[in-house]
């Protein structure tokens, strides 16, 4: 028994309950307590179908807006995601710097940036 569905509809009891173990599906049943929702019977498993595709449906649209807001954004020049910590004048001055004999430790101290964040950008191979 269940208090409220708002979310039990969603994927839980249909995709992941019914699809791994398809043979509970006559055997588990859904009742709620606030709702006429009772999957025992054919009328309630239907409205019980309606609401999960409903769900999936609603699911599915944010997805598409979220793409196309995203789509949108990239096409006014905007790009999304963290800055990057590492600019232009960072590298060319990590790798004078390591060319001069300074350790990596130290460079990436001195550039306010972590060892691996160095080393991606510049890597071992290229200054030794």
């Amino acid at each position: 028994m269940v208090f409220k569905k708002i979310t039990l509809c969603n994927q839980f009891f249909h995709n992941v309950l019914f699809e791994k173990f398809p043979e509970l599906l006559n055997k588990v049943h859904f009742k709620s307590l606030t709702d006429q929702i009772d999957t025992s019977s054919p009328m309630g498993r239907f409205f019980f179908h309606i609401m999960a595709s409903l769900s999936q449906m609603e699911r599915e649209l944010i997805v598409e807006r979220t793409r196309a807001g995203l789509n949108a954004a990239r096409r006014q020049g905007r790009i999304g995601g963290r800055k990057r910590i590492m600019t232009i004048s960072k590298i060319k001055a990590a790798k004078q710097l390591l060319a001069n004999g300074i350790p990596p430790r130290e460079v990436a101290s001195n550039l306010g940036v972590s060892i691996p964040t160095l080393y991606r950008w510049i890597p071992a191979s290229s200054h030794s």
